[in-house]
């Protein structure tokens, strides 16, 4: 790393529906090789966050769509402010500091 180098990383978050990380997982390795760093998270209500009386995929409630959209934006939001490091909001169409 050469002076002035500013480390980078991916945050990959899950896609509705989107079950394992292999999808996720295989873009991450193509990026480790041009060494940008990637962190791949479960999304709520899947693999090991999934509610024990909950079959499969399938949502129990609309609610718990509104509760996984909100927690995947959380969740986001935990990891994007560490060192202050910027995060681009695609809401907001910006690159924004925390």
């Amino acid at each position: 790393m050469g002076i002035g180098h500013v480390p980078q990383c991916v945050l990959y978050l899950p896609g509705t529906g989107d079950h394992g990380f292999t999808l996720r997982r295989n873009l991450a390795h193509g990026l480790l090789k041009r060494g940008v760093a990637a962190v791949i998270l479960e999304g709520p209500f899947y693999g090991r966050r999934r509610p024990p009386l909950q079959p499969g995929a399938k949502l129990r409630h609309v609610t718990d769509l509104l509760l996984l959209g909100r927690t995947t934006i959380e969740v986001r939001a935990a990891f994007c402010p560490y060192n202050g490091v910027p995060f681009y909001d695609s809401s907001r169409e910006t690159l924004a500091r925390k």
